[in-house]
């Protein structure tokens, strides 16, 4: 029966499909130039009323490229978690005997590199010649069986993933586990490879790619290897605390879950620095984070610094051996408040405290603000029994990808606030009557804030009369655990108001001495804030937050809750604090 015209080349043949007599693929060897021709009969025998169906070379060409670029994303994929041994960051296999999950490894990324050959597009001389002996096909099939395997271990993965997320153990900004991400890129390799085997029967033992597949395929190799090495080196950055130790624990935060207690990610990174503190490597505890509103009304906030504190208390360090940065709100303003710490306390030396993936970048900040420190991380998302989430987190991992180049690239980006204002000789008028409080730096005016003070008008008499007092005081205590966001202390009353207190009969002479006294002492103490505060004079005058939609206060100076953040990370303890009429 005549069939018209075959396409022309080296090696033109036509062959049946699956079988069917009616059905055949026509196409050149060389230059795949293939097409679907369906032959039907009717009527007499002789073969009257034939038809024809052409199509499927573009089908053919777009399923060579992406087999082709799966091939060499799959093949980097074995080559670097064999290489690296860092299986653990897309596959966590601890639910098999660990001589099983290590032979598993082996043979998938044996096998894994044998498929090509056996099915790849540009090595189809190796698959003609295997197909000659009638192998290539029932040993792609066997080829495949491992990643069968490991498509298993990856949907078990996945599964673990979201029982977690549903009880909070997980800590990310988009649901999607790279396990399952994994999964699917396995799944479309597996799909192609057995397609490609299907559709290239008889096309000959040469079917060389393209020029463009061949670019495209370098292409995805350098992307897929870079992305790749760029990960491993990330998660495996590590820098070891010197023998002698050092002197500060850097602390960097991370979620706080809604009832206020850490999330798995924050816990690790203080279980990691209360570690080296048992361990004698360090010294002091710079837990610094940011403090987030409550995720409803009626929750407490999210203060991340006290989510830490929590913590490492628990874990037996001290109190006096942490101190806490509420102001952390992005790993530069950590680096840059711990040199300003750690410059206060005479301290020279540090180590970094983080998730593993998050090292490098936070090291890069510190070097930026004048630390050189070491580096010590975490490992994925675990509780102290050891369970949790340890693969890579994939949405944490692109966010932080992209952070250090954005690191490398643009050094003014998110700079903390007390480096953008770089006040030499800060100070602060408060007018009661405009409600507006002013930052200025020596005689410079920097900025002003709208601000509500006491409820009443005057100078404050005593405890209760819910007045602001008048004078020039000075911030003698920064409290981060404040119910009000963050408070700053003033050193109210003076040794002026107690000897008027005293005259006026308000205090006692005890009262007026043990009030003098404290003045002269450490005020971040609370015997000693005890002593200044808790007299019928009344005290605890803050500039502090949660000023929004007030009336009027107690006698504080309430600010919005961003005005306090920013005023707390550039004023230190000891700023001048003139309150006016």
């Amino acid at each position: 029966m005549p069939m018209g015209p075959l396409p022309q080349g080296h090696g033109t043949r036509a062959f049946k499909v699956g079988g069917n007599e009616n059905r055949w693929e026509v196409g050149d060897a060389d230059n795949m130039r293939v097409m679907t021709v369906t032959v039907s009969t009717s009527g007499r025998a002789g073969g009257r009323g034939v038809g024809v169906r052409a199509g499927g070379a573009g089908r053919v060409g777009g399923l060579r490229g992406v087999t082709c670029g799966l091939h060499v994303v799959v093949v980097v994929l074995a080559v670097m978690s064999l290489g690296t041994n860092r299986f653990d960051l897309w596959v966590d296999l601890r639910g098999l005997p660990w001589v099983v999950g290590e032979l598993l490894k082996i043979v998938w990324v044996g096998c894994t590199l044998v498929v090509p050959l056996a099915a790849g597009p540009g090595l189809g001389w190796i698959r003609g010649r295997w197909r000659q002996r009638g192998l290539a096909e029932g040993l792609v099939g066997v080829l495949l069986w491992p990643t069968y395997g490991v498509m298993g271990c990856l949907l078990a993965n996945s599964v673990w993933y979201y029982e977690l997320l549903r009880h909070d153990g997980i800590d990310t900004r988009v649901p999607v586990p790279v396990t399952g991400v994994v999964l699917v890129v396995l799944g479309a390799w597996v799909l192609c490879v057995r397609e490609w085997v299907r559709v290239s029967k008889g096309l000959g033992e040469r079917a060389p790619a393209g020029v463009g597949v061949r670019v495209g395929m370098a292409g995805v190799g350098i992307v897929a290897a870079g992305i790749g090495g760029f990960v491993i080196f990330l998660y495996g950055y590590h820098r070891a605390v010197p023998a002698g130790g050092v002197d500060v624990a850097i602390v960097l935060g991370n979620r706080v879950r809604d009832d206020g207690t850490a999330s798995l990610t924050l816990a690790g990174r203080a279980r990691v620095a209360a570690d080296l503190y048992r361990r004698g490597l360090v010294k002091h505890l710079f837990l610094s984070g940011m403090i987030s509103k409550p995720a409803a009304e009626g929750l407490p906030e999210r203060n991340e610094a006290r989510a830490m504190e929590q913590v490492c208390l628990a874990e037996g360090v001290p109190e006096e051996a942490m101190t806490l940065d509420p102001v952390g709100v992005n790993t530069r303003a950590t680096a840059f408040d711990a040199k300003r710490f750690m410059d206060a306390h005479g301290y020279k030396t540090a180590v970094v405290c983080t998730s593993d993936y998050h090292l490098f970048r936070s090291v890069m900040a510190c070097r930026e603000s004048g630390i050189d420190p070491a580096a010590v991380g975490c490992v994925g998302e675990v509780d102290d029994t050891g369970r949790g989430w340890r693969c890579a987190e994939l949405m944490e991992t692109v966010h932080e990808m992209a952070g250090v180049v954005v690191y490398a690239v643009d050094p003014d980006y998110r700079l903390p606030k007390a480096y953008v204002m770089q006040l030499k000789a800060p100070r602060v008028v408060v007018r009661k009557s405009s409600n507006t409080l002013e930052l200025y730096d020596g005689g410079t005016l920097v900025k002003r804030y709208a601000c509500i003070t006491g409820s009443n008008a005057g100078d404050k008499e005593k405890e209760g009369d819910r007045k602001t007092p008048v004078g020039t005081f000075h911030i003698v205590y920064k409290n981060p655990e404040s119910k009000f966001h963050l408070s700053l202390g003033l050193d109210y009353p003076t040794a002026e108001d107690a000897e008027r207190g005293l005259a006026a009969g308000v205090i006692t002479e005890q009262q007026r001495d043990d009030i003098v006294t404290a003045l002269g002492s450490d005020l971040s103490k609370a015997e000693n804030q005890k002593k200044l505060w808790y007299t019928p004079l009344g005290g605890e005058i803050f500039l502090h937050g949660h000023g929004e939609g007030r009336a009027g206060t107690a006698g504080c100076v309430a600010l919005s809750n961003g005005d306090i953040e920013e005023l707390w990370a550039v004023l230190p303890v000891g700023t001048e604090v003139r309150i006016e009429p």
